[in-house]
């Protein structure tokens, strides 16, 4: 059965973590960038994640190295571009794409948010001269280990740009950064009419269901990225239903980060079942891949 094939909507992708690893070692070629390898086979250990991992923090590392390489308007337009084609061929019909600003420009001194995202959205209008059937829309994420000074930045440029970002996400390891230190920020986003979803749940950690009813209740999420350590507490899983709260379940990216040790242990069958809403995504795929 070839997946391709069935037309899908997906809702949960980084455009980040979907950048093909060709266009990674041609642009660091070009621009001077080191790589620890520039053969694609070598660069695939360094660069991918093909088996599980020690946990989700080792994952979110490597990351750096492909926003290395993002310096140039001209390269986020190209690889904006790929990314709505590629998530095209890949037989989805909707699909929303989300990214960091602070994570893009940090490093990158000729870069700011504006530029960033005016490349993304150029990126997007070639894609769709060649895929007019496709929609595409952008979540504009905070990272969480970044800067206070930047999560403002980000919400306030969410605001001002609100006419071409849909929603608005925190994401990045939860650990010490819990869901009320973001409050005053989300209810600014909130106030916008930006829609709302935030990582949280991810992780295997005593408190991460926790995590997801206060990012419910602190920050007004309607959708959770990920979510599926709710699967240990049942009345936090009551909560989510009652709320009707949306997963947005990511089943190999919990695999490789650890949050389940197999794929057969994996909870969204069960989360099914209970009646939580849920549906199923890529979340990085030319990052995370079997």
């Amino acid at each position: 059965m070839n997946w391709r094939n069935y037309k899908k909507v997906e809702l949960h992708r980084h455009l980040e973590g979907a950048i093909r690893l060709e266009s990674i070692i041609e642009i660091a070629r070009k621009t001077g960038v080191k790589l620890p390898s520039y053969n694609l086979n070598e660069l695939k250990e360094h660069a991918l994640v093909t088996k599980p991992l020690k946990d989700l923090s080792v994952v979110l590392n490597r990351l750096w190295l492909t926003q290395s390489v993002l310096s140039t308007q001209d390269i986020i337009e190209r690889i904006s571009y790929e990314n709505c084609i590629d998530a095209f061929n890949d037989g989805i019909t909707h699909l929303e794409l989300r990214y960091s600003p602070g994570f893009i420009n940090t490093n990158h001194p000729d870069l700011d948010f504006e530029k960033i995202h005016h490349a993304i959205l150029k990126g997007r209008e070639r894609a769709l001269k060649e895929c007019p059937n496709l929609k595409v829309g952008y979540i504009c994420i905070i990272s969480r280990d970044l800067s206070s000074k930047d999560a403002e930045m980000s919400a306030e440029f969410a605001v001002a740009n609100k006419k071409t970002f849909i929603g608005f996400d925190l994401a990045g390891d939860e650990v010490g950064y819990p869901a009320e230190n973001f409050k005053h920020l989300f209810n600014k986003v909130k106030k916008a009419g930006l829609g709302i979803t935030v990582h949280s749940g991810e992780a295997k950690r005593p408190e991460a269901a926790q995590t997801v009813k206060d990012a419910i209740v602190h920050l007004g999420a309607q959708r959770i990225g990920h979510g599926v350590q709710v699967i240990h507490d049942k009345k936090i899983m009551e909560f989510v239903k009652s709320e009707n709260v949306l997963l947005e379940v990511c089943p190999t990216s919990n695999y490789l980060t650890q949050a389940f040790a197999t794929l057969e242990e994996h909870p969204i069958r069960k989360l099914m079942e209970f009646g939580i809403k849920l549906c199923v995504n890529s979340d990085d795929p030319n990052f995370l891949e079997l």
